[in-house]
This record gives C-alpha cells, structure tokens and sequence, in this order.
C-alpha cells in the first residue's frame, strides 16, 4: 500500500533528496516488511500446531466414547461432560491452515458422530430395560391387587415385603433416567416426592422435555444456532447435530401424557390458557411457599413455557400457575399463531379414549382415582373423559 501511494499517487521530489528519502522510506518499509513477515510466520507455525491439538483431541473424544461402551448411566453422564469440554476446546483451539481445514473438520465431525451413535445405542438399550421394568412392576401391582382381600397374613405379610423390596430394586432411577433423557440434566434426588416434581430444574429444561411429548415421545433437546459458515466457505465450522435426539417413550405414552394435557386447559386449572379452536396441551405450577408460578404448554406448532418469580426467591402474592402465567402464554400464542391453520395434537383422539375406556384402561384410571375420595365412584356415567375432567377440578 504504501509503495503503491509512493509510485502512483505522490510525485517526484528534487534531484538531490531522490537517493536520500528513498533510502529512508526503503528502509522502513523493509523493517514493515520483515516484522508482517515475521507475524504470518507466527500464524503459520500457530496453525500448524493447532493441527496437532485438534488431533490429540479428537483422538481424546473416540477414546472416551469406546471407554464408554460397556459401562453404565453414570460413566455415560461424565463422559457426555468430557466430550462437550473437548468440542469446546477444539473451537476455542483456533484455526488449522486451509489446506487442512477440510480433513480436521471430517475427522471432528466422525469423531462426534460416532459418539453420539453409541451414546444413543445405550439409551435405546436402556429405554427397553424400562419397557421391562415397567410390565414387572404391573405385575407386582396385579399381586398385590390379588391378595389384598387375603387374611392369612402369615403368608401375606412376607409376600408384601418381597414385593415393596421387588418395587424398589426396579428403581427411581429408571423414573430419573426417562427425565434426564428427555432433557432434564439438574440433579433430581431419588426420593419419594420426586413423583411430585419437587426437584428443582431450569424452564428451558422443562420446556424442552414438554417438546419431547409434543414430539411423540422423542427427545428435543433446545439448541440456539443450526450452523456457522465463514463468509464465502461452503464448509460449516459447526453444525447442530440432529443425532442427539433419541426415542425416550414411546408414542402411546406421549400422546396420553397429552390427552391429559388438554384436559388441564380444557376444564381444569389451565382453562385461562385456553386458545378457543386450537387444540393445546399445558400444565400450570406453583411452588410451595407461592414462590415460583409456571405454565408450560404447546401446540402442534409451538411450545412455550412461562415463569414468574423473584431472583430473591422472595414470595409472590396473589399469582399461581393458572393465572398470570396462563394469561401470558395464551397472549403469546395467540400472536405466534396468526394466520397459522388449525392442526390437530392427536391424530385421532376419539380412537385413544376408546382405548383407554377398555377394560384396561377402567382399571388404570381407577387405580389413579383410589385415595382421591368419593368423587370418582359417584360419577354416574364412569366414562374416562368425565373422571379425567374430575381429576383436574
């Protein structure tokens, strides 16, 4: 540049200050020269070496995922953990000459493919050990139920003994592992009011596992970019991986968990959340002590969730879930959805309530009304719509 300014741009000087001053400008712009020189050469050899780095940890990510293969959920977690640091040192580790972008990248991107592979190999395992579980633990209940009018209580009482220690043997854990597969990564303590939802999470967490129901019982973890391209390269420096997402229930259970759903917006405490001819699913929430109020809910569309409380964790007054935060989403929703048609959340939810109105399904909703009092038992008709309706009064 400033060669091209001396030649072209500014003229000619006396005869007698010609060698000098060019000299002087030579000079230093050789020294300019040198030291930029001297900076690629840096950029260069800090390229090359970033080539090594990213080596050493992509190398490190298959290591850690066929260490992982033949262990448990625990070491999977930590390694999930390890892999994440390590994608994250390899973007923070700077660029790799150009020449070899291209090869370090398809190595990162079959380095965290194949991880993901296996990762989602040992949860499908896992979800079929819980569909085991789940039909043991019926069969305990068919057990119990069989022998609860019995009065030989010294053949009952081991026989309710080994059953509760069968019970437990089959775990919280399964109930914790579901939750952290549906995106729920804070701790849940396995005790007796996790059934109550008394572990704290985030609401992006729960938010994401409600889009995990709305996506028939698969797995959708929230992510806040698709890709980053540099401007005119056609490779992706990052992409979001599609692969993460895994089945966690399958696609009954998610369509029941949202029948039940629309019934809390429909008649029950969700009902300000109501969208008029658009079907939508939600659950209100209010904390002990009122000091956290939620509605997290969706549409075939959209899922949203909506919190209210203080940074403080001071307490509110006069808010619940199926108030103020009720209001909100349905004002959000009702703006997000112009011009949208209308979509059906299920299918064909006439075909489910006969499913569920079948002899089986009497017996399940029974079983969740025992102990709730006297208002199921009198509902005349003692069809599944009106109980579900009586539950969520």
């Amino acid at each position: 540049m400033l060669h091209k300014m001396w030649k072209e741009e500014i003229g000619p000087v006396a005869k007698e200050f010609s060698d000098e001053i060019w000299d002087k400008f030579s000079a230093a712009t050789k020294i300019i020269h040198d030291k930029r020189h001297e900076y690629i050469e840096e950029l260069e050899k800090k390229a090359e070496e970033n080539v090594t780095l990213k080596k050493e940890l992509i190398l490190e990510i298959n290591t850690l995922t066929e260490t992982a293969k033949n262990k448990g959920h625990q070491a999977w977690q930590n390694t999930i953990k390890k892999v994440q640091e390590l994608r994250d040192q390899f973007f923070e580790s700077g660029k790799v000459p150009r020449s070899k972008n291209k090869e370090i990248w398809n190595l990162f991107k079959e380095a965290t493919r194949n991880f993901n592979k296996e990762k989602n190999a040992f949860y499908k395992e896992q979800k079929k050990e819980q569909f085991n579980n789940l039909a043991k633990k019926r069969e305990l209940i068919k057990i119990a139920e069989d022998n609860k009018d019995g009065e030989d209580f010294d053949t009952l009482t081991p026989l309710m003994k080994k059953i509760q220690s069968d019970w437990k043997e089959i775990g919280r854990s399964r109930v914790k592992a579901i939750a952290n597969d549906f995106g729920i990564k804070s701790n849940i303590p396995l005790v007796p009011s996790m059934a109550l939802g008394t572990a704290e999470s985030t609401l992006l967490e729960i938010t994401g596992a409600y889009a995990g129901i709305l996506n028939k019982g698969i797995s959708s973890i929230p992510y806040g970019l698709s890709s980053i391209t540099i401007q005119g390269d056609s490779d992706s420096l990052l992409d979001h991986d599609m692969n993460t997402s895994l089945r966690v229930i399958n696609e009954n259970a998610a369509n029941q968990l949202t029948f039940m759903m629309m019934q809390v917006i429909r008649s029950g405490t969700g009902i300000r959340a109501d969208l008029g001819e658009r079907q939508a699913a939600g659950k209100t929430g209010t904390t002990q002590g009122a000091r956290d109020a939620w509605f997290i809910g969706f549409t075939a569309d959209y899922v949203v969730g909506v919190w209210m409380g203080y940074d403080d964790n001071r307490k509110l007054t006069g808010v619940t879930g199926g108030g103020m935060p009720a209001d909100i989403w349905r004002e959000t929703m009702l703006r997000i959805h112009e011009n949208i048609p209308l979509k059906n959340l299920i299918i064909d939810e006439n075909k489910l309530i006969n499913e569920l109105e079948t002899a089986n399904g009497v017996e399940f909703i029974n079983r969740i009304f025992k102990g709730l009092g006297d208002k199921a038992k009198k509902n005349s008709d003692n069809d599944f719509k009106s109980l579900l309706k009586n539950l969520f009064n």
